[in-house]
């Protein structure tokens, strides 16, 4: 193809500019809130810094055209490379960047860390091989990128990640081939105390647990300390995941305790059982099913069995934090019962009285209380509470409370969960005068055994205390003042 001469001409003006004579002044563009168009032409141009900005403006014809930086909250891509044909020098020049999460990128090789880079010479932030899963050596930053092939380690094979950087994680590294196919060969060990982080993903379903039904597992093994009490808390993050201990590894009938409270994705299990200084606990950490696998932190501790510490251990009826006598639990953390057994009909429901203290033992036993009504427009607002130990929120009690009617089959009122943490709450109003029998079960989760507080208020409409279940209570029972006989607006 052949030039016009006037083509010719600005073509070698263009080639001049680019020989470095001569050259011009790279153009900025201009500051704009809203964010400035995108480069696209020679020069130097610069994109507005304002919240919301994007690359610049082309700039005239000079050095290789380069788009503008993003503004604060994120830019549009950079603008393209010059064209000699339209002014630019270099018709391969990188266009400039666009935001970083709705930050202005970092300059990699300043040798601070910045948005958009995970190092940037030695500042590598909080990584460290050890923080990355390895057990030594160092990092190097390529690129502003982390480069990990100096890290080295040994393959843990319990927390899905390449601990020995030979590409190849837990069960699908043949350093793990004996835990994976036996994970009572080449059991963990976890410390006392301890906390570790681990991953059921990828593991076989080998260790048999009355809570779950087939899922991944991993083993570990727990040399207690101290003699008492070990406790134990799984919490996870997004899989269902059960817990529980085994006096022998393998063996399902020395389960000690299994745990799926929580019964959904994510949550926490927790677990106290007879520990023996240097008698090993093998805790399994179990998929409730096949497809319930993912990340967990396991922390363990041992401690010493003591009455009046506030902990309902083995062996312990009850444990108040106290060593008062008649209070519900004695000195020596054995119960003080209300109830009288056997009340598991209307027929045998034990008369309730202020400070009702119950228990559900064995896990099928049910307390029937019953509560008497002397008032027309009576209300019942029943509550039931741990005896200090913390139980209702540490997922060491779930009962459920059912308000029958008089005739001891009608349900009025019914309640699992409404009370503090796992206990329960249930209230019924406008009664007639009568026995009311009020039922104590376990929800069918948790815990199979506990002790409880129960709390029945007896109450009516009329005698100037409103309860939830009333809308208004001014102490009488006239119609047209406001609060209707019934305790109605």
């Amino acid at each position: 193809m052949r030039l016009h001469p006037i083509a010719t001409v600005s073509v070698l003006l263009a080639l001049a500019a680019c020989s470095g004579e001569d050259e011009r002044a790279p153009a900025s563009g201009n500051v704009f809130g809203s964010g400035a168009t995108a480069g696209a032409g020679g020069g130097t141009s610069t994109g507005g810094t304002s919240a919301g900005g994007t690359a610049g403006d082309a700039g005239s014809s000079g050095a290789s055209a380069t788009g503008g930086v993003a503004g604060e909250d994120g830019g549009a891509t950079g603008g393209t490379g010059g064209d000699p044909m339209e002014g630019g020098c270099d018709a391969d020049a990188a266009g400039g960047k666009g935001g970083i999460d709705g930050a202005l990128p970092g300059e990699c090789g300043n040798g601070k860390l910045e948005p958009g880079e995970r190092c940037d010479g030695n500042d590598f932030g909080s990584d460290t091989c050890v923080t990355l899963g390895f057990e030594s050596g160092d990092l190097a930053c390529v690129d502003c990128d982390i480069d990990a092939t100096g890290c080295s380690g040994t393959e843990t094979c319990f927390d899905a990640v390449d601990n020995d950087n030979d590409s190849e994680a837990d069960c699908s590294d043949s350093d793990c081939a004996d835990y994976c196919t036996n994970p009572c060969v080449g059991t963990p060990v976890l410390d006392d105390p301890g906390t570790l982080e681990g991953n059921n993903s990828g593991h076989p379903s080998s260790i048999a647990s009355s809570c779950s039904n087939d899922g991944a597992d991993l083993v570990f093994a727990f040399i207690p300390v101290i003699d008492g009490v070990a406790d134990f808390t799984l919490t996870s993050t997004a899989a269902n995941l059960t817990l529980s201990a085994q006096t022998t590894c393998g063996t399902p009938s020395s389960e000690v305790a299994c745990n799926d409270f929580a019964s959904g994705p994510g949550g926490t299990e927790q677990l106290t059982v007879a520990a023996q200084q240097g008698q090993a606990i093998y805790v399994v950490v179990d998929g409730a099913d096949p497809l319930e696998v993912g990340e967990f932190e396991l922390v363990a501790l041992s401690r010493p069995l003591i009455c009046g510490d506030g902990n309902r251990d083995p062996g312990e009826a009850c444990d108040d934090g106290g060593t008062s006598p008649n209070d519900g639990c004695s000195p020596t953390c054995v119960l003080e019962p209300t109830e009288s057994e056997p009340n598991g009909t209307p027929a045998q429901a034990t008369a309730y009285s202020d400070g009702f203290v119950g228990s559900i033992d064995p896990m099928s036993d049910v307390d029937l209380v019953r509560v008497t009504a002397t008032h027309p427009l009576s209300n019942i607002v029943v509550d039931t509470f741990d005896l200090g130990d913390g139980a209702c929120t540490e997922q060491l009690m779930d009962p459920v409370v059912t308000v029958y009617g008089p005739n001891g089959t009608t349900v009025l009122a019914e309640d699992d969960d409404g009370g503090a943490g796992y206990c329960s709450h249930a209230a019924v109003g406008s009664l007639s005068p009568g026995d009311y029998f009020i039922e104590l079960k376990r929800a069918g989760v948790g815990p199979a055994t506990f002790p409880y507080f129960l709390s029945a208020v007896v109450d009516w409409c009329g005698n100037g205390m409103k309860t939830e279940v009333e809308q208004c209570d001014d102490g009488n029972n006239t119609p047209g003042d406001g609060c209707q006989e019934d305790c109605t607006f």
